[in-house]
């Protein structure tokens, strides 16, 4: 065979190497574009922690950026691997068949041969251009998604600032209710210092008359004839009686 045939057949092989290796390429920017969409969910869950934050719109402004460029991102690699039909050579049942219907003809292999050339042009022609239109697709695939990816940092700056101020506000406003509500043991004991050192007079409101009463019970008289005899015995604290012989 000629070296035009080689030149035909190694350009055929090339980009069905080609096409294999545009769709191995594939998975890095839809690794990625999975890795971004997990972001957003994450964003998207905890987006009450922003909410009334000044954070906010700044998040909403940059993480919308984001989603364009990741929409777009879609897009192309939707474009790039659907809709594209690739050519090949005909099938060795077709060829032999061929062959069998052309067996007594004295120029069969240069038709063969030419016709097998022919397909190397047409197939390698189509898939060149499948594989242009895949590449080019997947070019713009990944340039939106490492924006997409950029954006994505940046939204997380303010996301973060806000979920992180929340979480302080959310700590002092339960350490302020643990301290009003619950008495530590300190505040336990001095309470019940505090109790024990309660006066007695305190323990009396206001409105009784204590001085009244106890000024009535202190100057009740004793009647004069009552003999001094008859009074009770008063008991002192070394054993001793007195009856009152003071008074005869």
């Amino acid at each position: 065979m000629d070296k035009r045939f080689e030149y035909y057949k190694e350009q055929y092989y090339f980009e069905l190497n080609r096409k294999s290796q545009l769709t191995t390429s594939m998975s890095i920017p839809i690794a990625f574009m999975t890795a971004i969409f997990s972001a957003c969910a994450y964003f998207g869950l905890n987006i009450n922690c922003l909410l009334g934050n000044w954070t906010f719109w700044i998040f909403s402004l940059i993480i919308s950026v984001a989603m364009f460029f990741i929409i777009k991102a879609s897009s192309h690699l939707y474009k790039a691997f659907t809709g594209l039909d690739y050519g090949y050579t005909p099938s060795p049942n077709k060829l032999f068949k061929y062959e069998e219907e052309h067996k007594n003809d004295p120029n069969l292999d240069d038709k063969f041969a030419y016709g097998i050339k022919k397909s190397y042009v047409n197939t390698t022609t189509k898939n060149r251009l499948n594989n242009n239109f895949r590449a080019n697709h997947l070019y713009k695939t990944n340039v939106n998604t490492i924006k997409a990816i950029v954006f994505i940092i940046l939204a997380a700056i303010p996301f973060f600032i806000g979920k992180n101020h929340k979480d302080l506000n959310s700590l002092k406003t339960k350490s302020l209710i643990k301290n009003q509500i619950i008495m530590t043991p300190n505040d336990d004991k001095n309470w019940l210092a505090s109790e024990n050192e309660v006066e007695p007079s305190d323990l009396v409101t206001s409105d009784f008359p204590v001085d009244e009463y106890i000024t009535e019970s202190a100057e009740i008289d004793i009647p004069i004839d009552v003999p001094v005899s008859n009074l009770p015995l008063i008991e002192t604290n070394d054993n001793t009686d007195t009856t009152g012989k003071e008074g005869e």
